[in-house]
């Protein structure tokens, strides 16, 4: 399984691929936040397991993993504007489908508009009390029931749509820490 910083060094690679020079364009550390969330509840919605081990916290402005919030704080409301190592071969076809389809469907918002995303009435951060962990099953049956269309579904599993069991999310020891 992944760290969310192997996550977020992919996000930020791919956006500096596609911003090139343009520095107005890089993600922000908040954008990069929310990328991070809209994977983890998408891969949890399709395949029922997460992308990655770390906790995501429901802080006052949207969701949030804590390393790599340690890790590009510095940034503050500013592109980043470093290039991680990332090599795409680590990743799974199923990683690099997910990755990717939340990259093109959230990756052209500001880090601002992404939070309200994420604060919608009943979603997963809007459900749980400040500064808590945010529960796995929470995000999956939110992500499969209000934000991954049919279309995308079938897209990320390269399958007719199904109707999968809603089994608890298996929890290691390690995935938190």
């Amino acid at each position: 399984m992944k760290t969310a910083r192997e996550i977020a060094n992919w996000f930020i690679l791919k956006n500096r691929i596609e911003a090139g020079d343009c520095r107005e364009n890089y993600l922000t550390p908040m954008a990069l936040q929310k990328l991070l969330y809209f994977a983890q509840g998408y891969y949890l919605g399709c395949y029922n397991r997460p992308l990655f081990r770390d906790a995501i916290e429901a802080w006052k402005h949207g969701p949030v993993v804590r390393n790599v919030y340690n890790a590009y704080s510095q940034f503050g409301g500013c592109g980043i504007d470093i290039v991680p190592d990332c090599n795409e071969s680590n990743f799974s076809p199923q990683e690099l489908r997910t990755l990717n389809t939340v990259y093109d469907r959230f990756a052209q918002y500001s880090g601002i508009k992404l939070s309200q995303i994420t604060h919608e009435h009943g979603s997963p951060w809007d459900t749980t009390a400040r500064n808590e962990v945010i529960v796995l099953e929470k995000m999956r049956d939110y992500f499969e029931d209000c934000m991954i269309s049919e279309e995308e579904e079938k897209e990320l599993l390269n399958l007719e749509r199904s109707v999968k069991d809603k089994q608890p999310i298996l929890y290691s020891r390690e995935l938190y820490q």
